[in-house]
């Protein structure tokens, strides 16, 4: 399948903090301007739920809101126009006993789904980003559990 178009990408990383507190920092719109690099310096906007920051790639104004789904530690980030945001980016993070971690530990997975209108040079820097935001998500919330002890 040498020529079928990337659908989805994912990256995964184990991270150094405890389930609950890695989720609550995935579940915080202003955080998410910490390491999305597509939304840096997050802030709300006028509209309730709605959060908008700057991309570091071409310095667009880009919009997103956050849905958590604590019974799965699931977070759903829709992204888009403020009128029209459609679900395209998941975090899920793996709790330390469903994979044989230490208590102190679990995975976070970022997963992304490719519209079918994206040009492929755009999905590629999409992919890109996301393998470094894992990093920076996971720096910074080891750095808040490092505090946290």
């Amino acid at each position: 399948m040498t020529d079928v178009p990337a659908l989805a990408h994912s990256v995964t990383a184990l991270i150094d903090a405890p389930a609950e507190l890695t989720f609550a920092f995935l579940c915080d719109p202003v955080q998410v301007g910490n390491w999305a690099l597509s939304s840096m310096q997050a802030q709300p906007t006028e509209t309730p739920g709605i959060y908008s920051g700057c991309s570091l790639f071409d310095r667009a104004q880009n919009h997103f809101a956050v849905t958590p789904h604590p019974e799965m530690l699931v977070v759903e980030y829709r992204v888009g126009p403020p009128g029209a945001l459609t679900p395209r980016i998941r975090a899920q993070v793996i709790r330390a006993e469903s994979v044989g971690l230490a208590p102190t530990n679990c995975y976070l997975t970022l997963t992304a789904w490719r519209p079918a209108d994206m040009p492929a040079a755009r999905w590629s820097r999409l992919c890109a980003a996301h393998n470094v935001e894992i990093w920076l998500i996971k720096e910074q919330v080891e750095a808040a559990a490092q505090a946290a002890r």
